[in-house]
This record gives C-alpha cells, sequence and structure tokens, in this order.
C-alpha cells in the first residue's frame, strides 16, 4: 500500500499478516536492492505458502490492500524500520483483518495444519484483561503454546478485535 493511502485519516480496508519469522533467514524481503523488482510485481507462485494464503483472501474478500512486515519494510534501512514499526499499532489496528497464521514455524509452511477431524478444532487459553490490553474482556487464545512465547502478534491480535 502506497504511504499516501496507509498512513491517511481514512485508510482504505487492508488485511495485515500475523506469522512466525522462524529460524532460517527469510528468503524473500524488501531490501533497498530490490525495490524496483518489488515495484515490477512478483509472481504469486515465487511468495512463501503463508503470504500466498494472505493474497488469496485478499483477493477473495476483495480487499487489494495488505500488510507483511517483510514486503513492506526495507528490512536493510534503519530509518525505514524506525519509521514503520513506529506505525505498525496504527496499521493493524485499521486494518478489516488481521490474519494469524500460527501453523506454521515459517512463511513457507502455510496457514493450515493438519489436524484429526475427531478432535475438538479449537481449544482456547483465556488471558485476563489487565495482560497487556486496553480493551475489557478476555481475550481468547486458540494456539496457547505458541503465542505464549510471541508477544508482538499477540499484542496486534488485541488492537483488532476481526481476526482470523
Amino acid at each position: 500500500m502506497s504511504e499516501d493511502l496507509a498512513y491517511s485519516a481514512n485508510p482504505p480496508a487492508s488485511l495485515t499478516l500475523s506469522y512466525r519469522w522462524g529460524e532460517k533467514p527469510q528468503k524473500l524481503l524488501l531490501k533497498s536492492s530490490n525495490i524496483p523488482e518489488f515495484r515490477s510485481g512478483l509472481k504469486l507462485k515465487d511468495l512463501p505458502k503463508t503470504f500466498q494464503v494472505l493474497f488469496s483472501l485478499s483477493w477473495r474478500f476483495s480487499l487489494p490492500y495488505f500488510w507483511i512486515d517483510a514486503l513492506c519494510i526495507i528490512q536493510d534501512s534503519a530509518k525505514d524500520w524506525g519509521i514503520e514499526s513506529s506505525l505498525m499499532g496504527y496499521v493493524y489496528s485499521n486494518s478489516a483483518c488481521n490474519i494469524m497464521a500460527c501453523a506454521s514455524d515459517d512463511p513457507q509452511g502455510g496457514s493450515f495444519r493438519d489436524r484429526d477431524n475427531t478432535e475438538p478444532s479449537l481449544m482456547p487459553g483465556i488471558v485476563p484483561q489487565p495482560i497487556l490490553a486496553t480493551e475489557k474482556g478476555n481475550h481468547f487464545i486458540f494456539d496457547k503454546e505458541f503465542w505464549s512465547k510471541r508477544g508482538i502478534p499477540y499484542n496486534r491480535s488485541l488492537k483488532k478485535l476481526d481476526v482470523l
């Protein structure tokens, strides 16, 4: 999303993505050296599976804008990181929906995992309101093991009620 749209008083509807970066370096990152390549377009098949899911949801729900930190922040620029990271709360809180892709250890693994259909599909954990929250009430965490180790995506989820 261009800067003039992303931080306007009425930003367009968009999707945001919270995901695990993983232990290995990501293959696809926005850097100063590849900005022209990004502007000319990337092939969907070349994106990590988790990013492909976000693009598919974006098309399905007619939301042409999205936020993926690895693709929207120039990763080798301390200046861009400083500017963009200070605005992440604004971006996430103004998105139409935040996609939490926690089924994989990194973006290559996709957003879904195999499960036993005989088991319940949701096993929530509950975090009381005072922890990191500005909204009143309890916050439900469906992958308690993962979210207890990762504060940033969980904090993003508190800023936006529409989370998938």
